[in-house]
């Protein structure tokens, strides 16, 4: 199951404290980032598809909340039993 974080909303620092790895980042319709990591430093890895690669890229929590301000961040509630993404 799906759900969004309670205020979900990428550019709410509360929200980016809690971000855990396998959270989505979404913009409904348009585009999702997948978070890989969360570094001791507070920066997040993240993975999403630009045409025509995937990309990864470290961001500071301040990147996070400018880039991705609108979108909502989901939980999986099952990751337990995902496998991790290998480039």
């Amino acid at each position: 199951m799906n759900t969004a974080l309670p205020g979900g909303r990428a550019c709410d620092p509360d929200i980016l404290d809690a971000l855990q790895p396998g959270d989505a980042i979404n913009h409904a319709g348009d585009h999702i980032v997948l978070v890989t990591a969360v570094n001791d430093d507070g920066t997040v890895v993240i993975m999403h598809e630009t045409v025509p690669q995937i990309k990864k890229e470290i961001l500071s929590r301040e990147e996070i909340m400018q880039i991705y301000r609108e979108y909502l961040i989901y939980r999986y509630n099952n990751r337990a039993n995902v496998a991790p993404p290998t480039l």
